[in-house]
């Protein structure tokens, strides 16, 4: 009775350790799976895509977006000393808002600064503010 008291005990601990290999085996085969099946086993060291199908490659195509900022044109007005320069004639401030006044809309006013004074550059601001005509003040630059 006592070999087979110790036959059972044999058994006993058999199972237990096929116990832990499956369950090794189980853990392998998630972690696999979990990896997508790659552990590198089987591969070469410069061969990466080795014993893999081919992926299709994947094209797709948007629409372009219309550009956010359309682009603005400028008229350039210069200030020399109390007179306005615009388009190759000198006007004086009344007769420079008449002519600015016929701009199509997009275009706007660039004001620039050839030894001009400072009350003549803030009456045109003023002036062009009154009409609703914009534009850049390059004299700050």
């Amino acid at each position: 009775m006592a070999d087979k008291d110790k036959k059972e005990k044999k058994g006993g601990a058999g199972k237990a350790v096929g116990g832990v290999a499956v369950g090794a085996a189980a853990m392998a085969a998630v972690f696999m799976f979990l990896r997508g099946g790659d552990l590198g086993i089987g591969k070469g060291k410069n061969d990466t895509n080795a014993g893999e199908k081919p992926q299709a490659a994947v094209t797709t195509t948007t629409q372009a977006a219309e550009p956010a900022v359309t682009e603005v044109k400028f008229v350039d007005v210069t200030i020399k000393e109390d007179k306005y320069v615009y388009n190759g004639g000198e006007y004086v401030l009344d007769e420079l808002i008449t002519e600015l006044k016929k701009l199509t809309d997009g275009e706007n006013v660039r004001i620039n600064n050839d030894g001009g004074l400072a009350d003549a550059l803030d009456n045109l601001k003023k002036a062009l503010d009154e009409n609703g005509i914009t534009y850049s003040d390059e004299t700050a630059k």
